[in-house]
């Protein structure tokens, strides 16, 4: 019995953490990689120019104000459960929906 309640203890606190500073870089970067994958200009471009348009769109979003601002809000409001649901969506969709 005072395995189990050990264990309990333990996985609640698993739940209850914050995602760390790396974690929410990783998880936004993740974001950011989705929303650009999908981004119907960089589809027009020729195959050989695709990559350094998309790498240009991806540090203009992280250099922007909304991705400090996530940042912020990553750091102090995401669960470990959030983080890790958010590294598993397939699109920006599912990620947005693991975030509440």
């Amino acid at each position: 019995m005072r395995r189990f309640f050990a264990l309990s203890i333990l996985a609640l606190s698993a739940c209850s953490r914050r995602a760390t500073p790396a974690e929410c870089a990783e998880m936004l970067d993740r974001y950011v990689d989705m929303t650009i994958d999908g981004d119907p200009a960089l589809q027009r471009l020729p195959e050989e120019q695709r990559p350094a348009a998309r790498a240009q769109k991806k540090q203009e979003k992280r250099d922007g104000p909304d991705f400090q601002r996530a940042t912020d809000q990553c750091l102090a409001e995401v669960s470990a459960s959030e983080y890790a649901c958010a590294m598993k969506a397939a699109n920006g969709n599912e990620w947005e929906a693991c975030i509440e």
